[in-house]
């Protein structure tokens, strides 16, 4: 949110000078975070960008890509990139990371400075919480392999009437695509943006995989978990053991019975509705957070572009143990290999402990933590004794300390 803050200061103070602004929207870079997975339309990309707007609560307007993900890819696959182009549409300045701050600056070079500059805090932007049609956290979630890939799925939108209500999340190990051989995940997500939940007072959902001529997997029926809650939105997980997979490129038939309810619209409805998995890796699938095996578990290779792979962003990481937690001023005081050290967590900080989504809250001393500052910090000097040039943390990743 601080970021936003940020990027919507400077478009109100450049916009009187003859500058635009646009968010764009590109292939989710962590599907599932927050709730929000991976829309199968342009309709529901279009959907999400609405909903982004409305959470993040700027007036900048938003540009959404394509489903071929055409502009994702021709401006480097970067996760977060900025671009400022001249009048004569030259690129006039880039980088990997959006910096509101170095973005003032390169403003002021190129457009020239402004009598009264916006502060992010001046603005207040609204902070209105992800919708939540039903009970989070309900069902336990799934321990991972890891690395595990993402696949391609195709919905099979044309053999529904109805949207796809529950999204389908496919990955694959490592081995399992270089020799046909390993262990695949299968996670059905509820589509926040539908406002819908599982029905748990109905039969579990009931999953049906077809194997193409050749492939080899076991079970090839799986069920849904029984759950006493009447209502949730967490996903239904499976791990596959695939014994052979053929080199072609013949999919996996996926079908699912289940039921769903969306509470303000007032109706529940059982539903059929099939995806095909193929056993290829998507270079848009993004990375789930809160994977098993490690703060960093699931990464995966990520995408080449221009800028490099995005695993290069961990090589600065900070590691260490929780010492202090300072909630009005968002710190945390660590012990590390290099000492004791003091960061501070951007209120737009993605923070995931033990393999979960969670907050700064839930943080507590003698939990073991990675912090990735964000990029132009790195390597600078966060003496806590100096109090000055304190790294901001734009992501977290946190284990609890044994024993508890």
């Amino acid at each position: 949110m601080s970021k936003v803050s940020g990027l919507e200061a400077v478009a109100r103070d450049y916009r009187p000078k003859g500058v635009k602004f646009y968010f764009i929207y590109k292939a989710l870079a962590h599907p599932s975070y927050q709730g929000y997975v991976a829309p199968y339309t342009l309709e529901e990309r279009l959907a999400h960008a609405r909903e982004a707007r409305r959470r993040l609560g700027t007036s900048i307007p938003w540009l959404v890509d394509a489903m071929d993900n055409r502009l994702k890819h021709a401006l480097g696959d970067a996760p977060n990139s900025e671009f400022v182009f001249n009048p004569e549409g030259k690129l006039a300045r880039v980088r990997q990371w959006s910096n509101p701050q170095a973005l003032r600056k390169d403003l002021e070079e190129l457009v020239g400075p402004v009598e009264k500059i916006t502060r992010p805090e001046d603005l207040k932007l609204p902070r209105p919480a992800p919708p939540q049609a039903a009970k989070r956290g309900v069902v336990p979630r799934l321990e991972v392999p890891r690395g595990m890939q993402p696949l391609k799925v195709e919905p099979q939108l044309a053999a529904s009437a109805e949207p796809f209500y529950m999204k389908l999340r496919a990955e694959a190990e490592p081995e399992l695509l270089r020799s046909g051989r390993g262990r695949l995940y299968l996670g059905f997500y509820p589509d926040p943006i539908y406002g819908v939940h599982w029905n748990n007072l109905t039969p579990p959902p009931q999953i049906v995989l077809e194997a193409p001529k050749g492939m080899k997997l076991s079970p090839t029926r799986l069920q849904g978990p029984k759950v006493k809650e009447p209502a949730d939105i967490d996903p239904r997980e499976f791990l596959v053991e695939v014994q052979k997979a053929p080199r072609g490129k013949a999919p996996l038939r996926v079908k699912i019975s289940y039921f769903a309810c969306n509470d303000q619209a007032g109706w529940c409805k059982r539903l059929e509705q099939e995806y095909l998995v193929y056993l290829q890796r998507d270079a848009d699938g993004g990375r789930r957070l809160g994977t098993r095996g490690g703060p960093l578990a699931g990464r995966g290779p990520g995408p080449r572009g221009p800028f490099g792979p995005p695993r290069a962003m961990f090589r600065n990481a900070i590691r260490g143990v929780v010492l202090q937690v300072d909630l009005k001023q968002r710190r945390l005081q660590l012990r590390s290999p290099g000492g004791v050290r003091t960061v501070e967590v951007a209120t737009d900080a993605r923070i995931v402990k033990n393999g979960r989504p969670a907050e700064l809250k839930d943080i507590r001393r003698g939990d073991r933590v990675l912090a990735l500052p964000r990029p132009e910090q790195s390597g600078k000097d966060d003496s806590p004794a100096e109090g000055q040039n304190i790294p901001r943390v734009i992501r977290l990743r946190a284990r609890s300390a044994p024993g508890r």
